[in-house]
């Protein structure tokens, strides 16, 4: 079975909408919680974005910045038990890129960008 990268698309945005932890979308991108960091204490917010349009499965966590493809190790850890999808993300091509990341790689579709972030950050009031 081999989907259209229109049918993976709807495929997993069905898949998300089914899960507890899903917040709604914000444009194309679909809100959940983070299983990376845990999100926030607050039971309402997500702060992982996954981009659900057929050129581009990817996401991004705007609070430990958790970042990648969208891969069968994603679905695993959103409690998504869809084996049929993995594989299909995994023959699109759609896995290929290994940038995941947590804490200070932010990956952005193909290629990893290093941002160095201040130890500490120096507050003066005049």
């Amino acid at each position: 079975m081999s989907l259209t990268k229109e049918e993976l698309a709807e495929r997993l945005k069905s898949r998300l909408e089914d899960l507890d932890s899903f917040r709604g979308y914000a444009g194309d991108e679909a809100k959940v919680r983070c299983p990376s960091c845990g999100d926030s204490e607050n039971e309402q917010s997500a702060h992982l974005y996954i981009k659900v349009v057929p050129e581009e499965l990817v996401y991004f966590c705007f609070r430990c910045r958790y970042s990648g493809r969208v891969d069968a190790d994603l679905l695993v850890q959103l409690g998504i038990a869809d084996h049929d999808l993995g594989r299909e993300l995994k023959s699109s091509g759609n896995s290929s890129y290994s940038g995941k990341r947590k804490g200070k790689t932010l990956s952005l579709l193909t290629k990893p960008v290093r941002i160095e972030l201040p130890k500490s950050i120096e507050v003066v009031i005049r």
